[in-house]
């Protein structure tokens, strides 16, 4: 009776043990995901905001805006129920309320000055299509069917990104062989000479980097 008694208590503990690991690791997963998320938001936000030119008041407000978001993640953070999608749902359904209520504090120019933002964004990657034509000496068919690999491997990659169901290796590797795809399918439109030209400018820019990062 007593050896039933010990089993019982052991698997008992066993499961008790299992259940608060997996909690630690969903609020660990939680937050390296909030951590990275927030210094890049710190970083495109210093980008945005500096050129608005905000008036004292609605510097205030922002605060006031961004202290309530900050409270509610907060409150995310420390729910051990949610699982990782539920979390990452509700993530953004604050994050789209904020950036409603940041936006409408903004004056029509302000509000301007911040779609134009926006847009810049995806005029670099235009600018940046339009650079590796000029350097590869591309021909406009295969321009347009590079240009049309990427819009499709962005929409895949775009996909993996907002499951919210993979983890963060899961979805590293995923992307990773999205990747090698996508470079294989553009390396298929490139003649061999354009793809030699391709690795040595990217070799070129990595040790450039490097240079930098020293």
């Amino acid at each position: 009776m007593k050896k039933i008694m010990l089993v019982m208590l052991g698997t008992s503990l066993l499961f008790s043990v299992s259940k608060i690991n997996a909690q630690e690791t969903q609020r660990t997963k939680r937050m390296q995901g909030f951590q990275q998320g927030r210094m890049e938001r710190m970083k495109n936000g210093n980008e945005f905001g500096k050129n608005l030119n905000l008036t004292d008041e609605q510097k205030a407000k922002a605060r006031e805006i961004n202290k309530d978001y900050q409270s509610k993640i907060n409150a995310l953070k420390s729910n051990d129920k949610l699982t990782m999608g539920e979390f990452k749902k509700q993530e953004a359904t604050l994050k789209k309320e904020r950036n409603d209520k940041l936006f409408a504090i903004l004056t029509p120019e302000q509000k301007e000055k911040a779609e134009k933002f926006k847009n810049n964004v995806q005029e670099g990657k235009g600018q940046k299509a339009e650079q590796m034509k000029k350097e590869l000496n591309l021909t406009d068919e295969q321009a347009a069917k590079i240009k049309d690999i990427n819009a499709t491997y962005a929409t895949k990659i775009k996909a993996i990104r907002d499951n919210s169901s993979l983890s963060k290796e899961e979805k590293k590797q995923q992307l990773s062989a999205l990747m090698k795809e996508r470079k294989n399918a553009v390396d298929k439109v490139l003649t061999q000479e354009q793809i030699k030209k391709r690795d040595e400018l990217l070799k070129e820019r990595k040790s450039k980097r490097m240079s930098k990062e020293k």
